[in-house]
C-alpha cells in the first residue's frame, strides 16, 4: 500500500461514495407502490375468510375500514389443519367477488388471468361496517380455488383462506407516504417502543453507511493506524448495522424468535435450560405471538402486523406471566451461554417478551461489534501485506445486510458468528507466530464458547483439527514436539469445557449431550441417494441421477441468501438485484481466484495454511449438506427448493469471506485498491439502506 500522498485524491472519492450513497437512496425512495391502510380487523390474524371446499361461496364482513382507503385488495394463502397461513397463493381465473352493503347494488368483478391480486374499487360512503364481501369460484375443492406461489407443493398445506387489505388507489413514492408508512409501526409494538423505533433504526443504518465511508478513507490513507482505534471504529459501525434490524423489524419476525425467546425467558426465571419435552408456550408469549400476528405473518409476502391499533386490539396485559412456560422445541437442544447472556437484559428491564425482545436483539448487535473485530484481528494475520485493507475487509462484514439481519435478532447465531470469527483469528496467529500453550488454551476457551453457544458451533472443531494438524506437519520434527503441549493444551481445555457443561447439563438439568427437542419422522434414505444429494446442491446433475432439486440449489439458497432473503424468509429484493448479486458474487470469487495465482510464488510456504482454510469451509458445507439430506429424508420432502441449508450457517466463517473480498481488491493494485475500497464500502451501505427500505416496505408499506 503506498504512503499517503494522496490523501487529497482519497478524499475526493470518499466524498463521491457518499453522493452515491444518496443518490441510491433518493433514486429508492422515489420508486411507488401502492400505500396499505390496515386489514380486515381480525385480530391476529389477516386471514378474513375460509375458501370451504364444500361450496363454491366464501364470505367475510368488512370492518374499521379506513377512511382513505380507496381499494380493497383480497389475498389467498394456503393454511396448515389448524388454519395457520403457510404461503401465498393466487385465486385462480375465474373467481368472481360481490360486495354487498345496506341500500346499495351488488358489484361483481372477475378475477383476470395475469396473476395478479383482485382489487376491488371502493366507495368509503357506500362501505359502512358490516358490509358483506363473498368469493365465487368455478369449481369445488380448494386445490382448484388457488394456486401456490413460487416452487413446488406445500405438503402441510390443507386448505385455503383470503384476506382482506385496505389501499389508496393508485401507486405514491416513499417520499409522499413516508410519514404514513413509520406511524404504521407503532401499533403492533409496545406503547413505549412506538415509531421512534423505526425513526432510530433509519438513522442508524444511514449512519453506518455514511460511518462506513469515513472508517474506509481513514483506514486506507493511513489515519486510522493498525491499533486499537480501527478496531473500534470498525465495531462501532457493524454496531449501528445490526441495531438498526433489531429496531425495524417487527417483534417476533427473526427466524426461531419465540423459540429462542421461550428460551431467554425460562432462563431468566429458572436460572437453567428446560427440562426435555416442556415445550409449552407462557401465557405472556401467546399474547405476544397472538397481539403482533406472528403465524399469520411468517411465510407470508402479502401479510402484515397490525397497521392500526383498531386492527391489533388492546396490547397484551404486563399481568401475565411469562414464567409458566417452557421452551419451544425448535431451540431445546441449544446449549446455555448466549441465553444466560440475554437473561440479563431481558430480566432487568422486566418487559416480559413483547417488550423485552428489542433488549435483547440490542445484546446480540454488541455481539456483531466483536464479530466484525475478529474479522478484521484475522485479516491483519492472514494477508500481512494490506494491514489498511485489513478494516476495509471488517466494514464489508459490518455492512452485510444478511449477517447484520440474524445479528440484530433474538438468535445465538449472533454469539456464534462472534466467537467463530475469534476462532479463526488464532487459528490465523498460529500459522503466523507459532502456538504456545498459552495461543493454545485461549483456542480451546473460544472453542467451547463457541460450542456452548450453538451446537452448530461443534463444526468448527473439525476446522481447528485441520489447521493444528497442518501445524504439526509443517512444524514437524524437534520444533513439533515443542508445540506438542500446546495442542494438547487446546485440545484439552475445549474438551474439558464442554464435558463439564454436559455433565451439569444432564445432572441438574436433566438435558442429554445433545438437549431435548422433539423427534421428528425418521426416515431411511440412502448413501448413493446422500451422495447424489451432495453433488447435485453444489454441481450440476449427472444424466444418471434422479432430479432432487427445481434449478440450482447454490444458487438459490447461499448466493441468493447472500444478496439478501430476510424475516421467516418473507421479505426480499427486487428479482434484479439477485442477477447483479449473484454477479458480483462470482466476479469476487473469480477476482480473488486470479489474485492467488498471480501470487502464487508468494504463497509456496503457506500452501499447508490454505489447505486448512478450504478444508475448514469442505468441512462446514458437506456437514450441513448431510444435515440438509437427513432433514429432507426425515420429513419427506419432494422435490422442490424447500431445504435445510440456509447461508447464516456458513457465517461462522465469514472471516474467509472477508479474505474474499480483501484478495479481490488486491487483484486491482496497489495504486487502485484504496480507491476501489472506498467505492465498495459505499456500494455496501447503498446495499444495507436498500435492505432495510425494503423490510420496511414489506411490513408497513
Amino acid at each position: 500500500m503506498p504512503p499517503v500522498p494522496h490523501r487529497r485524491a482519497l478524499l475526493l472519492v470518499a466524498l463521491l461514495s457518499v453522493l452515491l450513497v444518496g443518490l441510491g437512496t433518493a433514486l429508492i425512495l422515489s420508486a411507488s407502490g401502492p400505500e396499505r391502510l390496515g386489514d380486515n380487523g381480525r385480530v391476529g390474524s389477516a386471514v378474513g375468510g375460509f375458501l370451504d371446499p364444500g361450496h363454491r361461496r366464501s364470505c367475510t364482513t368488512l370492518r374499521d375500514v379506513p377512511k382513505r382507503a380507496q381499494v380493497a385488495r383480497l389475498i389467498a394463502v394456503a393454511v396448515d389443519s389448524q388454519g395457520e397461513p403457510l404461503r401465498d397463493a393466487a385465486l385462480r381465473a375465474g373467481t368472481r367477488a360481490t360486495l354487498r352493503a345496506p341500500g346499495d347494488e351488488t358489484r361483481q368483478v372477475r378475477y383476470d388471468r395475469r396473476g395478479e391480486d383482485l382489487r376491488i374499487a371502493l366507495d368509503r360512503t357506500a362501505v359502512p361496517d358490516g358490509t358483506r364481501l363473498c368469493l365465487r369460484y368455478r369449481t369445488t375443492g380448494t386445490r382448484f380455488a388457488i394456486s401456490l406461489r413460487g416452487v413446488g407443493p406445500d405438503p402441510l398445506a390443507r386448505d385455503a383462506a383470503f384476506g382482506v387489505i385496505y389501499e389508496r388507489a393508485g401507486s405514491a413514492s416513499w417520499f409522499s407516504r413516508a410519514g404514513g408508512v413509520l406511524d404504521r409501526v407503532a401499533p403492533g409494538r409496545p406503547a413505549h417502543q412506538g415509531e421512534w423505533t423505526a425513526w432510530l433504526g433509519l438513522l442508524l443504518i444511514a449512519l453506518a453507511a455514511l460511518g462506513g465511508i469515513a472508517v474506509a478513507w481513514a483506514a486506507v490513507a493511513g489515519r486510522l493506524g493498525h491499533g486499537r482505534r480501527a478496531l473500534v471504529a470498525v465495531a462501532l459501525v457493524a454496531v449501528a448495522s445490526a441495531s438498526s434490524w433489531a429496531l425495524v423489524v417487527p417483534p417476533l419476525q427473526t427466524p426461531d424468535s419465540e423459540s429462542h425467546l421461550s428460551y431467554v425467558a425460562h432462563v431468566a426465571h429458572h436460572g437453567g435450560p428446560v427440562e426435555d419435552g416442556d415445550a409449552r408456550v407462557s401465557s405472556a408469549l401467546a399474547a405476544t405471538q397472538r397481539y403482533t400476528r406472528e403465524h399469520g405473518i411468517r411465510f407470508v409476502q402479502f401479510a402484515t402486523p397490525p397497521l392500526r391499533q383498531v386492527d391489533a386490539g388492546p396490547r397484551p396485559s404486563s399481568a401475565l406471566s411469562d414464567a409458566d412456560g417452557g421452551v419451544v422445541a425448535n431451540a431445546q437442544g441449544n446449549p446455555l451461554l448466549y441465553y444466560a447472556a440475554a437473561a440479563v437484559p431481558y430480566r432487568v428491564t422486566g418487559a416480559g417478551p413483547f417488550g423485552g425482545e428489542l433488549w435483547v436483539r440490542l445484546l446480540s448487535a454488541l455481539l456483531f461489534g466483536v464479530t466484525a473485530v475478529g474479522v478484521v484481528l484475522f485479516l491483519r494475520e492472514a494477508l500481512p501485506g494490506t494491514p489498511r485493507l485489513a478494516a476495509v475487509g471488517g466494514l464489508l462484514v459490518a455492512l452485510l445486510p444478511q449477517v447484520a439481519f440474524i445479528s440484530g435478532s433474538v438468535n445465538p447465531d449472533a454469539m456464534l458468528f462472534a466467537f467463530g470469527s475469534l476462532v479463526l483469528w488464532r487459528i490465523a496467529h498460529a500459522f503466523r507466530h507459532g502456538l504456545d500453550v498459552r495461543g493454545g488454551l485461549l483456542l480451546g476457551g473460544l472453542l467451547a464458547a463457541a460450542s456452548l453457544s450453538k451446537l452448530a458451533g461443534l463444526m468448527l472443531v473439525p476446522s481447528a483439527a485441520i489447521a493444528l494438524l497442518a501445524l504439526l506437519w509443517r512444524a514437524r520434527g524437534t520444533s513439533a514436539r515443542a508445540m506438542l503441549p500446546a495442542v494438547v493444551a487446546a485440545g484439552g481445555l475445549f474438551a474439558a469445557l464442554f464435558l463439564v457443561y454436559q455433565g451439569l447439563s444432564s445432572a441438574l438439568w436433566s438435558q442429554g449431550t445433545t438437549g431435548g427437542g422433539q423427534a421428528g419422522t425418521i426416515g431411511t434414505g440412502s448413501l448413493r441417494e446422500e451422495l447424489s444429494y451432495v453433488w447435485q446442491f453444489f454441481l450440476p446433475r449427472l444424466p444418471s441421477m434422479t432430479p432432487l432439486f427445481d434449478g440450482s440449489p447454490l444458487q438459490f439458497v447461499y448466493v441468493r441468501e447472500m444478496v439478501g432473503v430476510y424475516g421467516w424468509k418473507d421479505v426480499v429484493l427486487p428479482s434484479w438485484a439477485y442477477e447483479l448479486g449473484r454477479t458480483a458474487f462470482w466476479v469476487i470469487v473469480a477476482a480473488a481466484g486470479a489474485f492467488l495465482v498471480r501470487r502464487r510464488d508468494a504463497l509456496r510456504g503457506r500452501v499447508l495454511e490454505l489447505l486448512a482454510y478450504a478444508a475448514s469451509l469442505g468441512a462446514f458445507l458437506l456437514l450441513i449438506a448431510h444435515l440438509g439430506y437427513r432433514y429432507r429424508v426425515d420429513l419427506d420432502l419432494q422435490r422442490g427448493r424447500e431445504v435445510f441449508e440456509q447461508v447464516r450457517y456458513l457465517f461462522p466463517l465469514l472471516a474467509l469471506w472477508a479474505a474474499v473480498l480483501v484478495a479481490a481488491l488486491r487483484l486491482t493494485g496497489r495504486r487502485v485498491a484504496p480507491y476501489l475500497a472506498i467505492v465498495v464500502v459505499g456500494l455496501a451501505g447503498l446495499h444495507s439502506i436498500a435492505s432495510i427500505l425494503a423490510t420496511v416496505g414489506r411490513y408497513y408499506g
